[in-house]
């Protein structure tokens, strides 16, 4: 046997007794980060999937909004009496554009502004925009007999007790009146201030 012969004779035990040796530990270690990275992935995978159910879908048009009477808030909802004794809800107007007014026939400003934002929801309201007005009247009669003498009954007049109305007015952190709030078919408040603010421009944006 050559020189050469026995030295490959020699390390073939030694490999093998390697192998022997090391390869099962080897293997182990292996398997186990391989089962390792698997939990790993799997709990990415799963977390992934809580985020993704818990995100709003594409669709969803008012993802995780705050509510609040605020611009770009979720109006507070409410329901309220109309003058004709039947329950209006703000949340089932879903769909249309909401102008919400706070007004009282006795109040002076309210009677100076309240022509021009009627003459503003009118030049609208074939495009789905509502007025709504919540009345701070002290009586159904009062708020009856100012709009039935200035033709402003086409709107949706609630009233069905000055307690009631303070509560919404309260929710939408009306300090005085007149007070107007524009919604949008979504639900959110895009404007909040007083009516003479209230441009036709800005109607118009968020119609569209």
């Amino acid at each position: 046997m050559t020189r050469k012969a026995s030295q490959k004779s020699k390390k073939a035990p030694a490999k093998r007794s390697f192998i022997r040796r090391w390869g099962w530990p080897i293997a182990v270690v292996v398997i186990v980060a391989g089962a390792v990275v698997g939990i790993l992935l799997g709990t990415a995978s799963r977390n992934r999937s809580q985020v993704d159910a818990l995100a709003p879908s594409e669709g969803s048009a008012t993802p995780s909004l705050a509510i609040g009477p605020h611009p770009g808030e979720l109006a507070p909802d409410f329901t309220l009496r109309s003058l004709a004794g039947e329950p209006v809800r703000l949340s089932e107007l879903r769909g249309q554009v909401v102008i919400l007014d706070f007004w009282a026939s006795w109040c002076t400003p309210c009677k100076i502004t309240f022509p021009a934002l009627h003459a503003l929801w009118q030049s609208v309201a074939d495009r789905d925009v509502l007025m709504v007005g919540v009345s701070l009247d002290r009586s159904r009669t009062d708020a009856e007999a100012y709009l039935a003498a200035t033709g402003f009954g086409d709107i949706i007049a609630l009233w069905e007790s000055r307690t009631a109305a303070a509560r919404v007015a309260n929710q939408f952190e009306v300090e005085g009146i007149p007070h107007t709030l524009v919604i949008d078919r979504d639900g959110v408040v895009r404007f909040k201030g007083h009516p003479t603010s209230l441009t036709s421009r800005t109607l118009e944006a968020i119609i569209e």
